[in-house]
């Protein structure tokens, strides 16, 4: 055992001793090295976190989301009320069954100021069914969660943190709470968190089943799954179910469906793609990073031959060689794998140091580089020192030692010509693979940047809130007259040209929507209802937007409570009801709150409301005179930057109602921003990764070619001092360099055509197989190509014959 331990350290000390002599190849290895294994730890770090490690809670592959589909087939997030109640007393599969909604939350505690935070409405099982116990006091029970009884507050434990100094006499701490005296019954504890969800503080939901029958589709539904019971006999119930409602609430259930998914994959959502693409984008780089290494070996053991003949001609075993070998390649590599982990740790950190809060990415306070992660990366760099670490040995022809000695340093050619050939031509086609998927992504980012949204973003102020339901829930009137004297009094500041109010700001990715036909023609059949997307706007709000009528008027004081329901469409809205009619003063049927039609006074133009890479759809705006929502959100256009304006706006708000909080504010500009915030980073990341694989691509095809033209430089000497020319050595190398790129390129080219397809979800405006993409792809790396062979080939073609023929 001793005599082992001794020849291995004597092997390290001689390994260091040999790497220290090449620094040039030391440092080019380990920078290769540290940055493919950075790099692909770094991305499989956020892959990890994100769609591997399971939800952090008890028997969590049991946890489902329960969805309705639409008569289209389209999921949505959301169910309603009276089906929610049924499914939780008729199901046989689940243990539980609890709903969520998410809504900001006024709040004030003593004789602070007022605000608003993110808040869930949840139902008495909702933490049972997660299973997480408070770090402190209790959590809601179903007498907390009946209609009408007290209001009890559990807070999270990053909001106690911030609000309360982590005080642990908190449980039974008063406070007002959507205006009611509300008492604090306990803390949850850190990283208590569902995915995609913000919440500060729980509140009973305490729904009314009086109301359900009639109430729209608001909850978002978890369910827990009995013990055994698989997720497709879950599914097939959800399905029964929703026969059930359907058959006894056609007017809202007819060919509606119902279905289960693994909460976790529920969470994901399409980043699932987005993150997979990105994983095999950065495989592709680590692997481009070991090509290149083992070009550089295969490179460095033709110049070792020598040596390790010379040294297994001394006495020297094969097996000596090959250990020592493996210990000088195994340094090597997992030093590098060492540089790429902190090389992760420190993209990790920026990466998410750069990332707003509000990024569009699930479980992102989840993602951190852990013991998995590590062992991966540990594996991959012992697997690449042993791979490369036998490749001078492999080189070394040890049956015939004084064959290798007469011919060492003379030659590249037979089997290792043609691996070093193989490497380059894999470097071209994995480049071109990177950069034509880099190049689709900056592509569908500038189309998606050219999107016009159909307003006007610049020096535009948002804000959200909701409305005290205490104080403006039962009364509508009160509702719409406070938002009118908020406005009266932003509208009078000095910087303020134009503000109104709307139910959901465009780009938040909150949106209402309902059932709507002609009221000049029968109802539709159950089922078969045309829908469009609803927003209650104030007076001014088309104007303070900067979205065109098209035609009619904007809301004004004639649309009050008690006069003529009227609305305003927008275009595509009047294509889909009135084709090729004039619909200004026509009666519409909204199934909306209330009276069932209104009049239509204007018609907008389309404008984007989910998003810049949704299309703009069928959308009735109402008057908040006449249908006044508790959701309300302020659009304020100004002279200069609007953020300058949010101290005097607060404070107008304010002198309204002095305990009305606002939960958000951003400039337009900054939710646009938001909104694309994915896109971009994806595009960002792809295309790091493409101009890096254009750099290796470049460096193998040079190292190749350097190399051969110094092993062959006796043959090009005296081929020169026998006559030939100069341009035609040059143009030897350069068309051998060439030729291997072009196979390359050939076989990337199919390789493309193959993997681009999966990036089809993420593109705007571009398919997958744009040939504007794909050629600009070709001709970027002929032309890398072209430089990397074209300066070796002219060292060759600048031989001196008389300095060569002389040193041989």
């Amino acid at each position: 055992m001793v005599p082992a331990i001794e020849r291995g350290l004597q092997d390290i000390r001689y390994a260091i001793r040999t790497l220290s002599k090449a620094p040039g190849f030391s440092a080019v290895v380990l920078a290769a090295l540290a940055l493919g294994i950075g790099a692909t730890t770094a991305i499989f770090t956020v892959v990890n976190s994100v769609l591997l490690e399971p939800l952090p809670f008890p028997n969590p592959s049991r946890l489902v989301a329960l969805r309705e589909s639409r008569p289209d087939g389209k999921i949505i997030p959301f169910v309603q009320t009276q089906n929610f109640l049924d499914w939780r007393t008729r199901n046989r599969s689940f243990e539980r069954i609890a709903v969520l909604q998410q809504v900001p939350v006024n709040l004030v505690v003593g004789s602070a100021e007022a605000e608003q935070v993110s808040g869930l409405r949840v139902s008495a099982d909702f933490f049972p069914l997660l299973g997480v116990r408070p770090l402190l006091g209790r959590w809601l029970t179903p007498e907390d969660d009946l209609p009408g009884a007290p209001a009890r507050v559990v807070l999270s434990f990053g909001f106690w943190q911030r609000r309360f100094g982590g005080d642990p006499r908190v449980i039974g701490t008063r406070l007002t709470v959507l205006g009611n005296a509300s008492e604090v019954i306990g803390v949850m504890p850190s990283g208590f968190a569902l995915p995609n969800v913000t919440a500060e503080l729980f509140v009973a939901v305490q729904i009314n089943p009086a109301f359900a029958a009639r109430d729209g589709r608001n909850f978002q539904v978890l369910g827990r799954m009995r013990e055994g019971v698989p997720i497709a006999a879950a599914r097939a119930e959800m399905r029964s179910l929703a026969i059930q409602t359907a058959a006894e609430r056609p007017a809202f259930n007819t060919r509606w469906s119902a279905t289960a998914t693994p909460l976790l994959d529920d969470s994901v959502g399409d980043v699932r793609i987005s993150l997979l693409v990105l994983l095999g984008a950065v495989f592709f780089v680590l692997v481009l990073c070991c090509v290149n290494v083992a070009n550089l070996y295969l490179m460095r053991s033709y110049n070792r031959a020598r040596e390790l003949t010379v040294r297994h001609a001394l006495g020297a075993s094969r097996g000596r060689l090959f250990h020592q070998l493996l210990a000088e390649s195994l340094l090597l590599s997992l030093s590098g794998g060492l540089l790429g982990i902190g090389c992760a740790y420190a993209g990790v950190r920026g990466l998410l140091g750069l990332l707003p809060a509000s990024f569009p990415l699930p479980r992102l306070a989840e993602i951190q580089v852990d013991g998995r992660v590590l062992l991966v990366c540990l594996g991959v760099s012992v697997m690449a020192g042993i791979a490369f670490g036998l490749a001078p040995a492999l080189a070394a022809d040890f049956r015939n030692p004084a064959d290798t000695l007469r011919h060492a340093g003379r030659s590249i050619a037979g089997r290792r010509s043609a691996f070093g050939k193989v490497l380059v031509v894999a470097e071209v086609a994995l480049a071109l693979v990177l950069v034509c998927g880099a190049g689709l992504m900056v592509r569908s980012f500038i189309e998606l940047n050219r999107v016009n949204p159909g307003f006007r973003p610049e020096r535009l102020l948002t804000l959200r809130m909701l409305l005290v339901p205490r104080k403006y829930g039962p009364d509508r009137n009160a509702r719409a007259a406070v938002v009118a004297e908020m406005l009266a009094k932003i509208r009078a500041l000095p910087q303020v040209t134009a503000a109104a109010s709307t139910q959901s700001l465009p780009l938040t990715g909150i949106s209402s929507g309902s059932g709507v036909y002609r009221a000049d023609r029968p109802a539709p059949q159950p089922g078969s209802m045309p829908t469009a997307g609803f927003s209650v706007i104030s007076d001014g709000y088309f104007n303070t937007m900067g979205i065109p009528l098209l035609a009619g008027r904007e809301f004004d004081s004639r649309d009050r409570s008690g006069s003529k329901p009227v609305a305003v469409i927008n275009r595509a809205a009047a294509q889909m009801l009135y084709p090729g009619e004039n619909p200004i003063g026509k009666q519409v049927t909204v199934i909306w709150d209330g009276a069932p039609q209104a009049e239509i006074v204007g018609i907008a133009a389309d404008s984007r409301f989910e998003g810049l890479q949704a299309p703009s759809g069928a959308f009735i705006f109402l008057p908040n005179a006449q249908r006044p929502n508790l959701f309300t959100g302020l659009v304020i256009r100004t002279e200069s930057d609007p953020l300058l304006t949010t101290a005097a706006v607060r404070e107008a708000i304010r002198s309204v109602d002095p305990n009305q909080g606002v939960l958000e504010t951003k400039t337009m500009e900054q939710r646009i921003t938001d909104s694309v915030a994915r896109p971009r980073l994806q595009t960002i990341l792809l295309s790091a990764f493409g101009i890096l694989a254009l750099v290796l691509a470049c460096i193998g095809i040079y190292g190749v070619l350097a190399y051969a033209v110094s092993e062959r430089l006796r043959e090009i000497g005296v081929r020169m001092a026998l006559g030939a020319t100069s341009s035609t050595i040059l143009g030897e190398i350069l068309s051998g360099g060439l030729a291997l790129t072009i196979v390359g390129l050939c076989i990337g080219f199919g390789a493309a055509i193959a993997l681009t397809r999966y990036l089809e979800t993420l593109l705007y405006g571009v398919r997958p197989t744009d040939p504007m993409v794909f050629a600009s792809a070709i001709v970027t790396l002929l032309l890398v190509a072209t430089t990397a062979c074209y300066l070796p080939a002219r060292r060759a073609a600048r031989v001196d014959p008389m300095v060569v023929l002389r040193e041989e």
